[in-house]
């Protein structure tokens, strides 16, 4: 079944690092899609069947750590996360066994892994009439989580149209998001809206 997906992210950080005091939001587009396949056994069940699905998602996410004062000195944060993601969800499906319209719900786990990540960290500090500013990039090295685990679940509809199946869905995710460091835990919380036609 080809997929398409638009996700609505969200980055939630906590913690007693400093950009645990920054505000993120999403900026990017959030579409994506891939390709997700249905197993299923009629003459066990009409009902439950299996879905993997191979998904491609990006996520952008920018946040500011306001200033922050010490001695004299005030310094402020830009932070840009742009990631693009490998997504594997192996989701468990009920389908209601009547009607032309037939509702269906998934739940399951998944795996995600960053087949390309950018991150900025733009700071800005000033000491009474002196400033400067530098770039470096966040969350270097080890203290970036390139993989995560986490859970989905999602309602929808198929409808058939011809020898085609269409099929529309809401999902959420939560995963474990992308801090290596224990001074700042964090997670991605997604919400989507797809689409796709099983052959």
């Amino acid at each position: 079944m080809p997929v398409v997906a638009l996700s609505f992210p969200s980055l939630h950080v906590s913690g007693s690092h400093y950009y645990a005091r920054g505000d993120f939001r999403s900026t990017g587009l959030g579409l994506g899609g891939g390709i997700a396949m249905q197993v299923a056994n009629p003459s066990m069940s009409e009902k439950l069947s299996l879905i993997v699905e191979l998904l491609y998602a990006p996520y952008r996410f920018e946040g500011k750590v306001e200033g922050t004062y010490n001695t004299g000195r005030t310094t402020s944060y830009d932070l840009l996360f742009d990631l693009n993601y490998l997504k594997l969800p192996l989701q468990l499906r009920y389908t209601f066994p009547k009607g032309k319209v037939r509702p269906f719900a998934n739940i399951g786990p998944s795996y995600s892994y960053a087949v390309h990540s950018k991150r900025v960290e733009s700071r800005y500090s000033s000491f009474h009439s002196t400033s400067y500013s530098e770039e470096k990039e966040a969350l270097p090295g080890s203290e970036f989580k390139s993989h995560m685990f986490g859970a989905v679940a999602g309602v929808g509809i198929v409808y058939p149209i011809r020898t085609k199946t269409l099929f529309l869905e809401t999902r959420y995710e939560t995963t474990e998001g992308i801090s290596m460091l224990l001074s700042l835990p964090s997670s991605i919380k997604t919400f989507s809206l797809m689409a796709g036609y099983k052959f």
